[in-house]
């Protein structure tokens, strides 16, 4: 469902077609095998790599959950909770200070979240389902955010207008 790149790595999370059972898992590909991190997933979004303090993120979207794993273990950290009202987490990004951007399905938002897991703050856009966000400009200082037109009713459309639009937000902040 979603992935990303490190050195010498390609980290992919799957998820469930339908959404419905928890066969999902993430990892990576390292040469030519594939290294299973944890499993028991419905939805897998993410990952972002905090390569400088050795950390990665993954969303558990089913279950509203960010984790946080040490790139040398691999142990399951709780990191961040969604309520029902924030929707589902679904793509991630880190800044250079840490701040993980999240975006929120079925939550019209973006948001950042400090690295003691508090929300600093969340930037309202005009789609409901947020899909992802990354860095991008010639000094990551843009976040690039995503959304999807599905799911999304007759009634909704007419709330959230520009759902399955882009946005480009300029931010006080740069990408890792």
């Amino acid at each position: 469902n979603d992935g990303t790149i490190s050195n010498n790595k390609l980290w992919i999370g799957f998820s469930d077609k339908k959404e419905n059972k928890k066969i999902g898992y993430f990892g990576y590909f390292e040469k030519n095998d594939f290294i299973k991190i944890d499993k028991n997933f419905k939805v897998s979004n993410g990952p972002a790599i905090d390569e400088k303090n050795k950390f990665i993120y993954f969303s558990d979207s089913a279950s509203r959950t960010i984790f946080k794993y040490s790139l040398k273990k691999f142990k399951r950290n709780f990191f961040f909770k969604f309520s029902i009202s924030q929707g589902y987490p679904d793509g991630i990004a880190l800044d250079n200070k840490g701040g993980l951007w999240v975006a929120h399905w079925a939550g019209g938002k973006v948001s950042r979240i400090n690295k003691n897991g508090k929300i600093d703050f969340s930037i309202n856009l005009p789609a409901l389902n947020i899909t992802s966000v990354t860095f991008v400009g010639k000094n990551l200082d843009y976040l690039f955010v995503t959304s999807a037109k599905v799911e999304t009713s007759i009634r909704v459309k007419k709330k959230y207008v520009h759902s399955g639009s882009s946005f480009l937000l300029k931010t006080n902040f740069k990408g890792q």
